[in-house]
């Protein structure tokens, strides 16, 4: 093992950093540590190019060996894992006037439980959760994030008064290769918001996000109580190897495919919706057949799926034959705004908030939808659409008058189970005797359905109308009926 003073910088007493620089009567010298002396302009010196190549083909042992590194290795990959050696020296996160701790890096996670526990937040699915008083000036957060592997890292927020930002980073104290990013979602009573982080390595903060503090104040409302989680990592399948994952994987929209699994004439398989989008098979460029790939799916059921949702937090994982009922129900599941130009998208709460504010005229509060019309036979065709948020369904509630009937339809405009029965009622009452009245029931369609819903005729309402203006009085209600 070589470690002649020549390998050693006559300033810092480190190994040498390349380029290396001779100095005339001080010997050889990092760069870095030439260009930052003091006295350095009165140096006489020239580049040791020579050295240079020497270093790149010899192995040395870790900067940190006497700290208990056993790391060796070529001289270019050495400089890499200085920088995430788990025998570095450090000094306590957290400001010195709190905390005058020093030790390695190793030793910090035992430092941060016997001094700090109550900043070591530890979770097996990567989901890290604390309570964030916005109601505290400047903020500034540390928290040591641990999951069952035995991972690392390091949660900081740190507020800008004057620039009115919160700075989040997160970093990885064995950082190995390129940094994924991190979900930071922020959560009131009714609000919540997110943001995605790059993962360092530590110590840098080159990822850092920032956040106005006017958002996050408006997510805390009137409670100035904010839910912080940090997600690590995204959703994985657990227990299947690389090998047939890729066999599963569709070339298209680059998820794990579930049946019917189509194929194209020369034998590739995609998902069935996939292949609604494209004319022809994108790997070959051939015509699409009418088979399904039988094998593939059969290994399905035997299969643990992530839940589709899981980039928003879902961390479930099924069998194949079972994913997809999770997913009409979980809780995580992302509605769409159902105003035709409108794209907005969330969880069901906040989707249904987004349209109280932004498109109350059409929205009917409650399951019951009461109103009333005027009778005219053989008059203009009209249309009107309401929305109804009940049941964590979005309902569409449409009323027609054609031109010699009423009709009224309910749609569910999300996916959901069908292990669970929705009905709609309609209910025409006698405007004089409200004993007096008829009533048609049926089951709410789904978005696609082609039906017609409850019609009646004018001839059937007409015995139904005040005398005095022709007014007609409708009852619609949605009933949730039992799981079946």
């Amino acid at each position: 093992m070589l470690s002649q003073k020549v390998f050693i910088c006559a300033l810092c007493k480190n190994l040498l950093e390349t380029p290396v620089m001779i100095v005339e009567g001080i010997g050889n010298m990092c760069n870095t540590c030439f260009t930052n002396a003091d006295n350095a302009e009165g140096w006489t010196s020239i580049p040791n190019t020579n050295l240079d190549l020497v270093l790149k083909e010899l192995e040395f042992p870790c900067t940190f060996k006497s700290n208990g590194c056993e790391y060796t290795d070529l001289y270019e990959n050495l400089h890499i894992h200085k920088n995430v050696c788990m025998y570095r020296p450090i000094n306590c996160l957290f400001p010195q006037s709190d905390c005058n701790w020093n030790g390695k890096v190793i030793e910090l996670l035992k430092h941060f439980k016997d001094q700090h526990p109550q900043h070591v937040l530890k979770n097996p699915f990567n989901k890290f959760s604390f309570q964030l008083e916005m109601t505290k000036s400047p903020i500034n957060v540390i928290k040591v994030l641990l999951n069952s592997h035995e991972k690392i890292f390091i949660f900081k927020m740190w507020e800008s008064v004057e620039d009115k930002v919160l700075f989040n980073a997160v970093q990885e104290i064995k950082f190995c290769g390129q940094g994924k990013h991190v979900d930071v979602k922020f959560a009131g009573q009714n609000i919540q918001c997110k943001v995605s982080v790059a993962r360092d390595p530590f110590p840098t903060v080159d990822g850092a996000k920032k956040i106005c503090s006017a958002i996050l104040d408006e997510v805390a409302d009137s409670s100035n109580t904010i839910t912080v989680t940090v997600k690590t990592e995204t959703g994985q399948v657990q227990n299947i190897t690389e090998a047939v994952l890729k066999q599963l994987e569709c070339s298209v929209c680059k998820e794990l495919m579930r049946p019917p699994i189509v194929q194209c004439e020369s034998g590739h398989s995609f998902c069935s919706p996939c292949k609604e989008k494209v004319d022809q098979c994108p790997t070959c460029r051939t015509k699409w057949s009418n088979v399904r790939n039988y094998s593939l799916e059969g290994i399905t059921p035997s299969l643990q799926y992530p839940c589709v949702y899981s980039h928003v937090g879902c961390e479930e994982t099924f069998l194949g034959n079972e994913i997809v009922h999770h997913e009409l129900v979980c809780k995580f599941k992302l509605y769409t705004c159902p105003i035709a130009d409108c794209k907005f998208t969330d969880n069901y709460s906040l989707c249904a908030n987004h349209f109280r504010l932004n498109h109350r005229e059409f929205l009917v509060e409650g399951t019951v939808f009461q109103d009333t019309f005027t009778l005219i036979l053989n008059g203009h065709e009209t249309r009107e659409d309401k929305y109804i948020f009940e049941h964590e369904n979005i309902y569409k509630f449409t009323f027609q008058r054609l031109s010699s009937s009423y009709n009224w339809c309910v749609r569910i405009m999300n996916d959901f189970s069908k292990n669970r029965k929705y009905y709609y009622n309609v209910t025409i009452t006698d405007a004089q005797v409200q004993q007096r009245q008829i009533s048609k029931s049926v089951l709410c369609l789904d978005k696609k359905s082609n039906d017609v819903g409850i019609t009646f005729t004018s001839n059937e309402l007409t015995i139904y109308k005040r005398t005095n203006n022709d007014q007609i009085n409708y009852c619609c209600e949605i009933i949730e009926g039992d799981e079946v």
